[in-house]
């Protein structure tokens, strides 16, 4: 109970950093946070198949913002798919994209329209957690003026996919 409380205050003091001024915008390779996010999964779910395939693609973000965003959504698909996980990042246009995709039961329908509000958790039997990670990810999408979408399909997974501006520079 008390890892439940303590990963819940970590997702409000998260919103509200995304909701504040304080932000350090670098040059940031988003396959480099992908790698970086998908580490951390593997460590905490060491039997779980995550894959991360792509190229680097540079933007503008707080790195910590992006991290937090592409975690979320690793963390949703391994907690609510028991399907491998695969996040693939890279050049799409004139944007850096990382899209994360499960093989799980997908969204219904009438969840996808308030999945990315705060505290909704749709139907789901049998996973904690707070309602707060697709918001998460919503804010930070916003915050650096990419954008969030969902691509689902019941029985045949979910992929999300962020989109932000591409920068001139890669990040060495």
């Amino acid at each position: 109970e008390s890892a439940r409380m303590r990963a819940l205050v970590e997702k409000m003091l998260l919103l509200a950093r995304l909701e504040s001024a304080v932000s350090v915008p670098r040059v940031v390779d988003v396959r480099a946070v992908a790698d970086e996010a998908v580490a951390t999964m593997r460590a905490r779910f060491p039997d779980r198949a995550i894959d991360v395939a792509g190229e680097g693609a540079a933007t503008i973000v707080d790195p910590d913002d992006l991290y937090a965003a592409v975690h979320n959504l690793v963390e949703n698909a391994l907690n609510y798919a028991a399907s491998p996980v695969r996040v693939e990042a890279a050049r799409d246009g004139s944007a850096a994209r990382i899209t994360v995709r499960d093989r799980g039961p997908g969204i219904a329908a009438a969840d996808r329209a308030k999945i990315f509000e705060r505290f909704y958790r749709g139907a789901v039997d049998g996973v904690a957690g707070s309602g707060l990670g697709l918001s998460i990810v919503a804010r930070v999408a916003e915050r650096w003026n990419g954008t969030v979408t969902l691509d689902s399909r019941p029985g045949d997974g979910a992929a999300f996919t962020l989109r932000f501006p591409l920068a001139e520079e890669v990040p060495a």
